[in-house]
């Protein structure tokens, strides 16, 4: 731990300004596991901070395999005053992702995807009006690194989604949204999809999260969110696992997610 509050001290203003204000609560961090295996990717903490005035919470998380995406949302909830978020490789602290904001009722979001296997530093400070809370998760979603490489194997078809998943989700200015079903042989059908004209008549960011598309059984669903995003949720699979993919637009320039059990 001493190492990584070393390291903060190395980086840029605005970046040491985000990680400074987390940086105190490193030694108590809430959560410290060991991710020494693709398989346990997926949501790893959430929770809420509530009270009057200064909120913090701080995870550190170590041997986060090559790859991986770890995504911080923080959702206020009231009157928030201000709020800043920070993922963070601890080795190499200028790698990071940052949000300083004072939108009350926004979902933020910091997201970073690591080459190397390390650890990582995700955490937020919120200054809260009296009444007001906010809701965190982190999520690491595995990718095809190289320490993934052992685990699944390396998609090249454009899909967005990570491999083996009951689906493939791909996303093109061409076909608009489609999500295939796949099944145990890997023959694929088309599941779910919406065309690229369609799509021109949503909302951009719509006053509720939205249903666009989806399969007459329901494991294969499109929303257009809130924040503008889009989140296609693939599953319950035969374990119960879901895998939820969201991303920024058509084609995609953002893309992360996090898996659950139902």
């Amino acid at each position: 731990m001493n190492r990584i509050l070393s390291n903060i001290r190395h980086i840029g203003v605005l970046a040491a300004l985000a990680l400074a204000l987390i940086s105190t609560q490193l030694v108590s961090a809430d959560v410290s596991l060991p991710f020494a295996d693709p398989s346990q990717c997926g949501t790893v903490a959430s929770g809420t901070v509530s009270g009057n005035d200064l909120q913090t919470w701080v995870g550190a998380y170590d041997n986060v395999p090559a790859g991986a995406t770890v995504t911080l949302k923080v959702t206020p909830k009231g009157q928030l005053i201000a709020v800043t978020g920070v993922v963070a490789d601890a080795n190499d602290p200028a790698s990071l992702d940052m949000f300083v904001e004072q939108s009350p009722g926004v979902a933020m979001m910091a997201t970073r995807t690591f080459s190397t296997r390390t650890t990582v530093v995700a955490g937020f400070e919120a200054v809260l009006a009296p009444g007001a809370s906010a809701n965190y998760t982190v999520s690491i979603r595995c990718g095809n690194g190289s320490d993934a490489a052992a685990h699944a194997a390396v998609i090249t078809d454009g899909r967005l989604n990570d491999y083996g998943a009951i689906g493939a989700l791909y996303a093109s200015d061409n076909e608009g949204i489609q999500i295939y079903g796949i099944d145990k042989s890997s023959s694929g059908w088309l599941a779910a999809q919406i065309s690229t004209s369609a799509l021109a008549n949503i909302p951009a960011k719509p006053d509720e999260n939205i249903l666009v598309a989806g399969s007459e059984d329901g494991r294969f669903t499109l929303y257009k969110l809130t924040t503008g995003e889009y989140q296609a949720n693939i599953g319950p699979d035969s374990n119960g696992k879901v895998q939820v993919t969201i991303f920024d637009n058509v084609p995609a320039t953002h893309v992360y997610g996090y898996d659950y059990t139902v």
